[in-house]
């Protein structure tokens, strides 16, 4: 299947007319062209940045979860609650970023995410999406959701990554060496964090071993070898000079 960013690695089945694609840069969704015309019946004013009917991951596939939520509905890991909460929060965000950059200007151009807002206050439908984002982030006021994340260059971990605690604001840094999870509980960081500690003192354990006896005993790698130190070099059992 070719798509804008190349040919497609995988692709997915979300509802009828509605595929998920992946290539080897990017991905996103593809709507049929039934579908398309729903949706520029509904908001006629949004144009994806791919073009008709190609919604990038990032960004616009939000206009998709948005409008197809009850069809998309549960399946495949897909947690479509989830989906409907960021593509919310991405909607107002891109609107209150657009007026920021054009905050001095008198006559801003629109944003294409305005279009998308309206519909979620205006409409029947999209209130039902601000109602079940709502619910969802109800559920997720004590939880500490991804914010950002890198490679850590920390023996014994491959990533850090920062977490904010969704009801409080709060910020966490953690160091982990399995990717990280979008989600944690409060009880899993205290884990992650005593794992960190755990790891990190073997660490300087290590470290502090290495300062105070930086060359091994030459005996202790004879014995490793099954041989003996003749003061110059270790000799084998089974060198036929023995």
């Amino acid at each position: 299947m070719n798509t804008p960013w190349g040919i497609a690695q995988s692709t997915r089945t979300l509802a009828e007319g509605i595929t998920l694609v992946s290539t080897a840069s990017h991905g996103g969704i593809h709507l049929s062209a039934e579908r398309e015309g729903r949706r520029q019946a509904e908001m006629p004013s949004f144009n994806p940045f791919a073009g008709p009917q190609w919604y990038e991951e990032d960004e616009d596939a939000c206009v998709c979860f948005l409008l197809f939520a009850d069809e998309i509905g549960e399946g495949d890991g897909l947690d479509i609650d989830a989906a409907v909460w960021s593509s919310v929060r991405h909607a107002s965000m891109a609107v209150d970023r657009h007026l920021e950059r054009f905050e001095a200007s008198k006559a801003p151009p629109p944003s294409r995410w305005q279009e998308v807002l309206d519909w979620l206050h205006n409409t029947e439908a999209g209130q039902a999406r601000l109602a079940q984002a709502a619910r969802y982030e109800q559920s997720r006021q004590s939880q500490w959701e991804l914010g950002g994340m890198g490679t850590a260059g920390v023996p014994g971990f491959r990533w850090w990554a920062t977490y904010r605690q969704l009801g409080t604001g709060k910020d966490r840094q953690v160091c982990l060496a399995d990717y990280p999870e979008q989600w944690q509980t409060t009880e899993q960081l205290d884990e992650i964090d005593a794992e960190a500690r755990r790891v990190l003192a073997r660490e300087r354990h290590k470290a502090e071993q290495a300062k105070r006896d930086p060359d091994p005993n030459p005996g202790d790698i004879a014995e490793d070898y099954g041989g003996a130190f003749d003061g110059n070099s270790v000799t084998s059992d089974a060198d036929p000079g023995l």
